[in-house]
């Protein structure tokens, strides 16, 4: 139930985190089983000088490389990741051992010096990572509470149109009250029971 929970938390943070159109166009989610890998593909431009590639969340890069020949790994996951380079000098990334921590949001960033100013781009090669155990168990689990909680949806919905409902119709009957005239009785009309009781 914390992996799937894990899940959900992360792929909501996606939502959030894909605010550009060329992040939305490239980011992908990959699931995966602990022990699996997993590959992430970098495509920087000829406009730009280094590629990082975050996880969200954390200040120092998993892996920066200068577009050349120096690759910088960070610190305790230099026996899981490897590095390819393709014809087109884009970066292949794998990071293999996966596990439940490494669950995230990896975000490739491109940057370049202009005019003596830092140009950062990100998103393309993006991917959401949930590394979760699929199996029947956690289904099982998992789908009484979904019942349970759109049923306690539809049921305060209901309830809400109700409400709504008898609000509007106890105002409308108040304003109408209001609104209705009061019969007063004409003097004529007094006079002429007054008459009338004479006579008798």
């Amino acid at each position: 139930m914390g992996a799937s929970r894990l899940a959900v938390s992360t792929v909501f943070f996606l939502s959030l985190t894909l605010s550009s159109s060329r992040a939305a166009k490239s980011s992908c989610i990959q699931w995966r089983k602990p022990g699996e890998s997993v590959k992430i593909s970098c495509s920087p431009t000829s406009k730009e000088d280094h590629l990082y590639l975050y996880k969200f969340c954390e200040n120092f890069p998993v892996l920066q490389w200068d577009l050349k020949d120096t690759f910088t790994i960070k610190a305790g996951w230099e026996p899981r990741v490897k590095t390819e380079v393709t014809e087109t000098k884009g970066l292949i990334i794998t990071i293999a051992n996966l596990t439940a921590e490494d669950t995230g949001y990896y975000n490739c960033q491109y940057k370049v010096l202009k005019d003596f100013n830092l140009v950062v781009t990100s998103g393309a090669g993006s991917v959401l990572l949930v590394v979760h155990v699929f199996d029947q168990i956690d289904a099982v689990e998992t789908f009484p509470l979904i019942l349970v909680v759109v049923l306690c949806v539809v049921i305060l919905l209901l309830l809400s149109v109700l409400v709504t409902m008898w609000i509007l119709r106890t105002v409308k009957s108040m304003h109408i009250n209001a609104v209705r005239p009061v019969q007063r009785a004409h003097p004529s009309d007094v006079y002429e029971d007054m008459r009338s009781t004479c006579r008798r």
